[in-house]
């Protein structure tokens, strides 16, 4: 995992933080509501999105396991693993 690039987009002025509340409906369909926030609250998401990738810097780095996660562990897939196949 690239944690310079993801540094260097997290400190960029034009990076933007936002918040998406995501949840199953009775139905069984997924619901993502993206409420607008203020300036303060988009402050405090991208400090704890920071702390959060530092920490993970100092982890270990593995595969994503579908089966289940290790504590300590940071696991990681590409885009193109949940690419729809046509």
């Amino acid at each position: 995992m690239d944690f310079k690039r993801i540094e260097e987009i997290l400190n960029d002025k034009e990076t933007d933080a936002r918040l998406h509340l995501v949840h199953w409906t009775a139905g069984g369909k997924v619901k993502t509501v993206t409420p607008t926030i203020g300036d303060q609250f988009e402050k405090n998401i991208t400090n704890i999105t920071k702390l959060q990738v530092n920490n993970c810097k100092k982890l270990t780095e593995e595969k994503y396991n579908i089966i289940g996660s290790n504590d300590d562990v940071v696991e990681t897939t590409s885009k193109q693993a949940y690419k729809k196949k046509h």
